[in-house]
């Protein structure tokens, strides 16, 4: 065939201005002359017939072949190498592209003319090895004719012509170099081994999970050929990413791992379950390419996930047989190789009561975990406390979409931590008192408190806001049977295994056996508690002293008394943590909750008196005082006289006088009530005053614990207690003459009727205040473990606060400070968050009350229309402000016995309200609270 007739039979193979532009000497010759050149059988050198032929490529493609010789390249192929399927150039792929392209005629020839038809117009990829997108962006160049033609030519060069290529990795895997891209590709098809293009590239991983493996050569290629190949390396998993993809970018990216290499990674999504990018690279401090820094020698010193614990894993690599494969890997492929020790913060028994209860392997349950509860939020054990890990994270700052995640990723888990092992979770003074202290420890970014105890209380939800809780067994820890509290305690030991307390401290009131069982938990093991102490037989007062490291007494006399039980026990005896003296005042809630068990009205003025019943507790005269205050008018028409304590009420006992002498005025036996139930603690939380008529020093024990919990004390005698003495020094009103009834009745009249008389107290806040005990504490732990400490009680955790400003420009004036807003029935509620700022200018008087009300979050609103009364009640502290106008009485009248306080600037409102409705005007006082 003449090479006239050769180029008319394939005209759509030859672009003759292109061969021009290749050859000076035909830049000017006519189609002929070129088509001559072209085709002319004795030169084995003719310029290119197109801009995909490269005419060097298919003389080596020949020679590799043992097809020796010089012949014209154009020439053989068109005559003999298109028939044969050979290759015109290394980045044409001419099987990939007729698939792509859905070229009707798929012949090798008939690809290629396909491929130069379309070359101007848009052409499709030609080859599984080249992205021209990803080119693009990597070298700057758009994508065009000129573009494809330097490509094709060889004068366009990148190490990385698609997310999977990277001749860097290749050329250290091969002896002979490698200087483009086109030599790149022939080597890897050549070399007679499968290849990998990419360090995220497994071969033999991605080759254990195609079928018919054995024949599979070039595994690469067969993955970016495939629909749906499997994932080429143990720590990329296409179904995980895909929903990562799809929970941040809203879509599901195919194919995915050229998706992660190009976008995902740079957004810090995580390729695998066992590996979580953003933690990776805030630890290791590496670019965004955190798998590639981890694979490449990361894994030596840096964890791939919060969850796995970087010494161990690297402990266990040293031991197992060198397999090549980093703990992420091993847990990704093998997860049964991978000891549980290695994730020490992840519990099976937790995960399969929550989540697979019928599953019973640790390791299948490890890796549902990894795979679908630890980006869901779901805690990896049962210590974990969300709402306080949610709370702490609020508190410092920390912006993070997922709390868990934070706490892992900043390494709390690792922090210090302090154990505190309480009885209940009843409503009591020293449970207050430790509440209040984890409460302050929220700003505490050093260390971690856990809280262990029998089972839930009134107090469970509170404490799971400021600490890890964890309930050991349904009946109280000391009528637990042995076996079930040891059992209980060893599992919370192993919870507790990856990061010890380094303190425990432990209520004595929680028994010696309990003592006993944490005792396994190591050193620095103190007991506090003098009323569990006194308790204790000699027995086990003998054992405690052996088992512990600290005894902290608070009195002499338990303290002689250990003393005498053990004289070794000096060295370990320290002051006290007092914390049955702490006055942290009890939640409405509780108020609330006791006062509906003891069948009282919200509206009662309820005093209160305890004890034996004896004379020295002065129960008949406290019975005594109830009747005369009986007979001493509409004062006292609300009040109610609880004596708690004995209620025996024999002939001729103090108690049945008492009953006796109420009896004798108007309605007085219904006004007196003897009570043993609840206890004293939840009672006082119910009472608005206390009164101690003892003899001879008694009944001082019941008025220091109401005075330390905020009551307002009526005594005959000096006391003998501290608080009791410090109390009435500061309020000398409330001592009465010995045996002076009448005055007494004078002194409840001003409590009974000016509640603002009642929260006029003071208490010696170094022994009964929250920072006194805080630092007691403190002190005590520092003794076993110096650099351990805790912070003071100057921050606001705990509690929610409702105030109504009738004034709109102050509400106003205060929006854009807000921490968020919200609405009620169209009108605006403003929040403000204290722990992360303060309210902007306020008056004093309203600064004033918000910093005494202790609360965390203040809600202000402009009305008290904006919230139902079930609303207003749900808040820990509600005050509404009044103006004193006539037109605010509907309001007062409705809704003012619902708020805590109501203070009007006009004392004239409450003259009116009393003749309206004497108990709301009963709750207001004045305050010029100023106008903003």
């Amino acid at each position: 065939m003449t090479p006239l007739s050769l180029f008319q039979a394939h005209r759509g193979f030859f672009e003759l201005d292109h061969a021009r532009s290749t050859d000076a000497a035909l830049s000017e010759a006519r189609d002929a002359v070129v088509i001559e050149a072209l085709l002319d059988p004795d030169r084995i050198d003719p310029p290119a017939p197109n801009r995909i032929f490269d005419a060097g490529h298919y003389t080596l493609e020949r020679m590799r072949l043992g097809m020796d010789g010089p012949v014209n390249p154009v020439t053989h192929y068109l005559t003999l190498g298109a028939l044969q399927g050979r290759s015109i150039n290394a980045l044409f792929d001419r099987v990939f592209y007729a698939k792509t392209a859905r070229v009707a005629d798929p012949s090798p020839l008939g690809a290629v003319l396909h491929a130069l038809a379309h070359f101007d117009t848009g052409l499709v990829r030609f080859s599984p090895f080249v992205d021209p997108g990803f080119l693009s962006a990597n070298t700057g160049r758009g994508i065009g004719p000129d573009f494809l033609c330097d490509l094709f030519a060889g004068r366009l060069q990148h190490d990385r012509p698609h997310p999977l290529i990277d001749l860097a990795h290749i050329r250290t895997q091969v002896e002979q170099r490698l200087d483009t891209l086109q030599d790149a590709i022939l080597h890897y098809w050549n070399c007679g081994k499968d290849l990998s293009t990419h360090p995220l590239f497994d071969v033999d991983f991605y080759r254990s999970q195609v079928a018919g493996r054995d024949h599979l050569a070039h595994s690469v290629y067969h993955y970016l050929t495939s629909q749906t190949p499997p994932s080429p390396h143990p720590l990329f998993d296409p179904d995980f990413y895909a929903e990562r993809a799809r929970a941040v970018l809203g879509r599901v990216p195919n194919p995915s791992l050229e998706h992660f290499l190009t976008i995902g990674q740079a957004a810090g999504l995580s390729p695998s379950p066992y590996f979580e990018a953003t933690h990776y690279r805030a630890r290791s401090g590496c670019d965004e390419s955190a798998l590639l820094h981890y694979l490449t020698g990361g894994h030596r010193h840096y964890e791939p996930h919060p969850l796995i614990d970087i010494s161990t894993a690297q402990l266990l690599e040293r031991a197992q047989p060198p397999t090549g494969k980093t703990v992420a890997e091993l847990l990704a492929t093998s997860p049964a190789d991978v000891p549980l020790s290695v994730t020490p913060d992840f519990s099976p028994s937790h995960h399969a009561k929550m989540y697979l209860p019928t599953e019973t392997s640790p390791q299948v349950l490890r890796e549902h975990y990894f795979r679908f509860g630890y980006r869901a939020g779901r805690r990896p054990n049962g210590l974990l406390s969300m709402p306080y890990i949610k709370a702490q994270a609020q508190l410092l700052a920390v912006d993070h979409p997922d709390p868990l995640a934070a706490y892992f990723e900043r390494g709390w888990q690792r922090r210090k931590r302090l154990l505190v092992v309480l009885p209940t979770m009843e409503d009591t003074t020293v449970n207050r008192a430790f509440l209040g202290l984890c409460a302050a420890q929220l700003a505490n970014s050093d260390l971690e408190i856990v809280v262990a105890t029998a089972m839930p209380g009134p107090m469970s939800a509170s404490f799971f806001e400021v600490a890890h809780v964890w309930h050991l067994a349904d009946p109280p820890l000391h009528t637990m049977d042995p076996a079930v509290l040891r059992s209980a305690v060893t599992q919370l030991g192993r919870v507790l295994a990856a990061n010890p307390a380094l303190v425990t401290l432990v209520d004595a009131g929680a028994g010696a056996s309990v003592v006993a069982e944490f005792a396994q938990f190591g050193p620095n093991l103190a007991v506090f508690g003098d009323t569990g102490l006194s308790r204790l037989s000699l027995e086990d007062a003998a054992q405690l002293v052996d088992l512990t490291d600290l005894i902290l007494c608070d009195g002499d006399a338990v303290r002689q008394l250990l003393l005498t039980i053990k004289e070794t026990s000096r060295h370990k005896l320290a002051p006290g943590l007092m914390a049955e003296t702490v006055s942290v005042a009890p939640s409405s809630a509780r108020r609330d909750r006791v006062r509906q068990a003891l069948g009282l009205d919200d509206a009662a003025v309820v005093i209160l008196s305890s004890g034996t019943g004896t004379l020295a507790d002065g129960a008949d005269l406290f019975g005594a005082l109830a009747g005369l205050c009986g007979d001493g008018g509409d004062a006292f028409q609300d009040a109610t006289f609880l004596w708690h304590g004995s209620t025996a009420s024999h002939p001729n006992t103090p108690l049945f006088y008492a009953a006796h002498f109420a009896g004798l005025a108007e309605g007085g036996a219904a006004r007196f009530r003897k009570i043993d139930a609840p206890a004293i603690d939840a009672v006082l939380s119910a009472a608005d005053i206390y009164v101690n008529l003892g003899r001879d020093g008694g009944g001082d024990g019941g008025a220091a614990r109401a005075a330390r919990a905020g009551l307002p004390v009526l005594m005959m005698e000096q006391p003998t207690d501290a608080t009791l003495a410090h109390v009435i020094a500061q309020n000398p009103g409330l001592l009465v003459g010995r045996y002076d009834l009448a005055a007494a009745r004078d002194v409840l009249r001003r409590l009974v009727s000016d509640p603002q008389a009642r929260r006029l107290r003071i208490v010696d806040a170094e022994t009964t205040g929250l920072p006194g005990f805080i630092a007691r504490t403190d002190g005590a732990i520092r003794r076993l473990v110096p650099d351990i400490g805790l912070v003071d009680a100057d921050h606001p955790c705990m509690g929610k606060m409702l105030l109504i400003v009738p004034d709109k420009s102050f509400i106003d004036a205060l929006a854009e400070h807000a921490t968020r807003k919200t609405t009620g029935r169209g009108m605006p509620i403003l929040w403000f968050d204290l722990a992360r700022a303060r309210v902007p200018d306020m008056p004093q008087g309203i600064a004033a009350l918000i910093h005494d009300s202790g609360c965390r979050e203040i809600a202000i609103a402009g009305a008290v229309e904006a919230l139902d009364a079930a609303e207003i009640e749900a808040f820990d502290r509600s005050v509404l402000l009044a103006r004193g106008s006539a037109a605010e009485m509907g309001v007062l009248y409705t809704l003012g016995m619902t708020f805590d306080r109501v203070l009007t600037r006009r004392p004239s409102q409450i003259e009116e309200m009393s003749a309206i409705n004497p108990r709301v005007a009963a709750s207001m006082s004045v305050l010029d609270w100023g106008r903003p």
